[in-house]
Order: structure tokens, then C-alpha cells, then sequence
């Protein structure tokens, strides 16, 4: 589950994306509205210096060199639009290489699960001369070894006197030496 932090940073980063794409675009619709611009004398643009010194005429060849003023508004659009598109490859790659990864977790989670399955479904114990098989005789191995762990817990009780005495016997021992 994502955080409100890692959602707040993707909607940033898609919100810049999205930006990062629309200068192009926009250079783009500019470098098809170029010639028109560069090429009329157009009152309301000739209040803006750098148009009047752009504009060309009849003496300067008035399309062909509209067409190379473009040529630097298109190219600098194409390259934001490659450098955008390799980046997201590259995000897109990170979460396929993210979602392999889980993948192959949960790959190995369940082969794990399908052997440890296969281990108990051999698991044999016989019982009065019957034999029973798989999660049936894992519960009389617990059975078995809780009747071990009673013996064995009562042998220990009777004989803790006989343990602390013991170890109160070596203690003098070892202060007398």
C-alpha cells in the first residue's frame, strides 16, 4: 500500500510530465504559425521588437528562409518529446523490474508451500496395526510428543531436589578447595 507521501510525489511527477509534454506541443503549433507570422507585416505584432527585425520580404526570400527559423522550434520540441518519452520507459521499466521481483517472491512463497504439502502428504505412522498418512499422523506426532514431553517433564520435577542438592553439594566443594 503507497503512502500519502509516494501518491502526492507521482501526481507531482505526472503533473510535470504533463507540462514538460505541452512546451513542445506548443513549439510545435508555433513553428506552423512561423510563416505566417514572420512572413505578413502584421500591425499588432509590430509592437514587439524582435518581430520587426525578423520579418522577411521579397529581397530575402521570404519562404524558404520561414522555413529555417522552424527548423530550431521543431527541433528543440522533438527532443524535449524524446527525452520525455525515454524517461518514461525508464519509470516503466523500474516497475516492471519492481513487479519481477514480487513475482518471484511469491513464485518461490508457493513452491515452497507446494513441497512442505508434499512432506506431510509422505508422512506415515503406524497405529495398531493400521497406517495413517499425511496431516492425520502429524497429529499423532504431536500427540506422541506431548506424552514424551509430560514423562519426561515429571522425571525432571522428581528429581530437581535431587538436582539442587547437587549443585548446593558442589558449591561447598568447590569453597573448601
Amino acid at each position: 500500500m503507497k503512502s500519502t507521501k509516494e501518491k502526492d510525489k507521482e501526481q507531482s511527477k505526472s503533473k510535470m510530465s504533463v507540462c514538460i509534454f505541452v512546451f513542445p506541443v506548443l513549439f510545435l503549433l508555433f513553428s506552423f504559425f512561423a510563416p505566417a507570422i514572420f512572413t505578413r507585416n502584421i500591425p499588432l505584432l509590430s509592437y514587439i521588437p524582435w518581430v520587426n527585425e525578423v520579418c522577411f520580404n521579397e529581397k530575402t526570400g521570404v519562404i524558404g528562409d520561414t522555413f529555417g527559423i522552424m527548423n530550431p522550434f521543431i527541433a528543440i520540441a522533438a527532443a524535449v518529446i524524446t527525452g520525455l518519452a525515454f524517461w518514461e520507459q525508464y519509470k516503466a521499466n523500474q516497475q516492471l523490474k519492481d513487479d519481477n521481483a514480487k513475482q518471484q517472491v511469491e513464485r518461490q512463497f508457493y513452491e515452497m508451500l507446494k513441497i512442505h504439502r508434499d512432506n506431510v502428504a509422505e508422512f506415515i505412522t503406524r497405529r495398531e496395526d493400521k497406517e495413517i498418512r499425511g496431516q492425520r499422523a502429524v497429529k499423532y506426532f504431536l500427540k506422541d510428543f506431548l506424552k514424551i514431553y509430560d514423562k519426561v517433564s515429571t522425571v525432571i520435577d522428581a528429581n530437581q531436589k535431587d538436582l539442587d542438592d547437587n549443585s548446593k553439594l558442589s558449591q561447598v566443594l568447590s569453597n573448601k578447595r
